[in-house]
């Protein structure tokens, strides 16, 4: 009946709605609550009101072919519009039915909201499955393998198409024994997820650790369909626990079995008890701390650190006055009584009235983390470094640099590079960071002899740290008073067992050296002793180019001259362009005796001195430095001529300080001496002995060269026999007589006489010329002719 039907309608979970043309004529109640509405709201309305545009053809489309005759149901899903502008997800089912004699449509309508969810659901899950980290396995209910994802393919090595329809023990590694396997397929097998941990295999044969997941899939009857397997490789966590463990297990053995430092107080915050453990830690006794206020301002120095750690303390503090099962701990840095910091725990214990405060000692924890840190930046700065010396040829911009991140590395106040000048056995300083980078070139530095940090540490070998430069056998007092260095760690700087110099690192407080501090030195050490090994060779070899190239070009010059006294002004100009000099002479070599043949420079200390020196004369017996450079004929160098014991002072000496010689000689025989002077005390070093070398062997050689030409000219003008001029020579002379008499006016006369028609006997015609006892014609001719001319 129609009540039946009505009563059976109103009481459907599905909405109802019947249609007649397109006018709603009646709604159950669920249709109401699906939507929103009110009867008033939905009767006689257009269906198509309530529903997408494009949704209204295919829906007339549907009802069309059920009133034709299309016995098949007509099922449709679309969006019904509520109430409130919400689209409802619905599925519409319509049928025919008679309504007050007229045919009219059934509309079923079906709140489908949970399954649309589901199936997004199932749709990011999937997606989900598809690009999780994890590897996903399914098999079916006898365990072959239906789907792999692709985090499994990464895992294990196999690729899908080899592991579809494959059982997953081709992942066994036979690590487990038999009972583990049958504990877990019963566990599957009676409905429940398993999960633990594994060693399985991958393709390659390498083992990982795995953290499985089984769980089985069911059918609506409880019937086991599937198995769903998730799968971690686990491998670095194992890796880390294990490192963790063998570390925890090293931090239990030194510090776990000791009691833990404890203070006691009440609820009024007044300090009741520290235990001894408390006082060992931390050196404080009872009465040190009356009340934990009193605590904060002894451990927490900075105030601001001290006010977030208090407020942070009293959140918990209050929160869990009642319980103090949930007190977060806190982590913090004190200071202790020594001044020294620690990092400690605080965790609270609540016992009957009064309150526990537990405090675990974390140093070295969180020092080993802070040792990772620091290793990691100290590797970073050492590869500066390292790059620093492969990306420049330059040693004082070389040094200059090092300085800086030597500075930076240690995180001290300055540092000092000085190279080890071995002949003189003294620093020389090439570089400063901090306050004097700009004058610790100019400043006044120790004399040969006085002890050094430089040699100190050079001899030692290693790496020496002065916690009190004041007041240590290896600093000098002196120096020490000249900087603001209160600690020092000096590296020694030795490459291929050359001991190059030494880097001094400097801080202007009292500084405490670790032996991980040494052992930072001794890296950076080795890495900055092989930059400046590199740039000194590459110095060393572009010194020995431009040498050679400038003998070359100061051997063409010397070549382009014949005579002597050119040769020997060129020598000391050309000298100038080999070694610095700021004066210089060429003593010539004759009896014994050395007599300057020709000066350079010391013109600019006076007209006086200039003088002076033309007229030296030194016997080379008596003169230690030539007597030397003439038996060895090799070059000498004195650094110092204050402190050369056998040195002869002369008038200069009071100006110039270094000296260096070199013999010329040629075939055995020393024909010169170059002499170079400088003002500068230690100028002069063995290198320059090398070029001095050199030079003096090109120089010997166009010496010798003007030498035999001067004699082949002789040859030419004088008679070898006799050493008379020959008649050439004589019309010469006297065609530059009779020009120098007519330029200045002056009477020439001629006499030519016939030596040896004067036999001592008489001619005819010609002057008798007695016999002169120990005489010869000539002589007498001379002397009788001569006395009677007009002066």
């Amino acid at each position: 009946s129609q009540a039946l039907y009505r009563n059976v309608t109103e009481q459907a979970e599905d909405g109802i709605a019947i249609v007649k043309g397109d006018l709603i004529v009646y709604t159950n109640p669920r249709l109401l609550a699906m939507t929103g509405y009110l009867p008033g709201d939905i009767l006689y309305r257009e269906f198509s009101y309530f529903i997408p545009p494009e949704h209204v053809q295919p829906l007339v489309d549907g009802f069309s072919r059920r009133v034709g005759g299309d016995s098949q149901p007509f099922l449709f899903e679309t969006q019904l519009s509520r109430k409130d502008g919400v689209s409802l997800p619905v599925e519409v089912k319509l049928g025919l039915m008679s309504f007050e004699g007229e045919e009219a449509a059934l509309v079923l309508i079906q709140d489908i909201t949970l399954r649309k969810e589901a199936e997004s659901q199932m749709r990011l899950q999937s997606a989900a499955l598809r690009s999780a980290a994890n590897g996903f396995v399914i098999t079916d209910w006898e365990g072959r393998i239906q789907w792999v994802n692709a985090a499994l393919e990464a895992m294990t090595g196999y690729s899908f198409e080899e592991v579809v329809g494959k059982n997953p023990r081709i992942f066994k590694s036979g690590k487990q024994d038999r009972a583990f396997y049958e504990q877990l397929w019963s566990t599957i097998l009676a409905g429940r997820v398993w999960q633990g941990e594994l060693v399985n295999r991958k393709k390659g044969g390498d083992f990982y650790d795995e953290h499985l997941t089984i769980a089985p899939v069911m059918d609506n009857n409880g019937q086991i369909t599937h198995f769903v397997a998730v799968k971690e490789d686990i491998s670095e966590r194992k890796q880390n626990e294990k490192a963790l463990r063998r570390s925890e297990r090293q931090f239990r053995e030194l510090v776990w079995n000791t009691p833990i430092s404890m203070m006691i107080f009440g609820y009024d915050h007044r300090l009741l008890y520290v235990n001894l453990r408390f006082s060992e830690l931390f050196g404080y006794q009872a009465q040190d701390i009356p009340t934990f206020d009193h605590w904060w301002e002894l451990a927490f120095v900075s105030e601001g650190h001290r006010e977030q750690i208090r407020q942070e303390w009293r959140a918990h503090f209050h929160s869990d006055v009642q319980d103090s099962s949930g007190f977060i701990p806190i982590e913090a840095e004190v200071i202790c009584k020594n001044g020294r910091h620690r990092f400690v725990r605080f965790s609270l214990v609540l016992l009957e009235d009064k309150y526990i405060v537990a405090l675990t000692d974390l140093t070295k924890q969180k020092r080993a983390e802070q040792h990772l840190q620091q290793r990691a930046r100290n590797l970073s700065l050492l590869n500066e470094i390292t790059l620093s010396a492969l990306r420049t040829n330059d040693l004082d911009g070389l040094c200059q640099e090092l300085a800086d991140q030597l500075m930076a590395f240690f995180e001290a106040e300055a540092c000092f590079i000085t190279l080890w000048d071995e002949i003189n056995r003294l620093p020389v300083p090439m570089a400063a960071s901090g306050p004097l980078r700009d004058t610790y070139r100019t400043m006044a530095h120790p004399a040969s002899g006085e002890p050094t940090l430089t040699e100190t540490v050079l001899q030692a070998g290693r790496v020496i740290f002065v916690e009190d430069v004041l007041h240590s056998p290896h600093a000098n007092p002196l120096i020490a008073a000249e900087f603001q260095s209160r600690s020092i760690l000096a590296l020694p700087l030795i490459a291929d067992n050359r001991r190059l110099g030494a880097a001094i690192i400097s801080y202007n407080q009292h500084h405490f050296f670790t032996e991980e501090d040494v052992e930072r030195g001794e890296r950076a050490a080795a890495q900055v002793a092989l930059g400046l090994a590199k740039v000194r060779l590459f110095e060393a070899e572009r010194e020995k180019h431009q040498l050679s190239l400038a003998l070359v070009e100061i051997s063409t010059l010397l070549s382009a001259s014949l005579s002597v006294s050119t040769l020997l002004t060129r020598i000391l100009d050309l000298l100038q362009r080999v070694v610095p000099y700021d004066a210089g002479n060429i003593f010539g070599i004759e009896n014994g005796i050395s007599r300057v043949l020709y000066t350079r420079g010391y013109e600019q200390f006076g007209e006086e001195l200039d003088k002076y020196v033309q007229t030296v004369e030194l016997e080379i017996a008596k003169t230690p430095n030539l007597r030397r450079m003439v038996e060895t004929q090799l070059p000498l160098i004195i650094s110092n001529t204050a402190d050369a014991p056998d040195w002869v002072t002369l008038k200069t000496h009071a100006l110039f300080r270094s000296w260096a010689g070199a013999p010329i000689h040629y075939n055995g025989k020393v024909m010169a001496i170059i002499s170079l002077e400088k003002q500068e005390p230690d100028f002069f070093q063995p290198e320059h002995a090398g070029r001095l070398a050199a030079f003096a062997g090109q120089a010997a050689i166009a010496l010798e060269n003007a030498r035999l030409f001067e004699e082949v000219r002789q040859l030419a003008t004088v008679d070898a026999l006799t050493g008379a001029y020959t008649r050439r020579h004589i019309l010469d002379l006297a065609l530059q007589e009779i020009q120098r008499s007519r330029r200045y006016g002056n009477p020439f006369c001629v006499i030519m006489f016939d030596i040896a028609r004067f036999g001592g006997r008489s001619q005819p015609g010609c002057l008798t010329i007695p016999a002169i006892p120990g005489g010869t014609p000539d002589i007498y001719l001379v002397h009788n002719v001569g006395s009677r001319s007009p002066r």
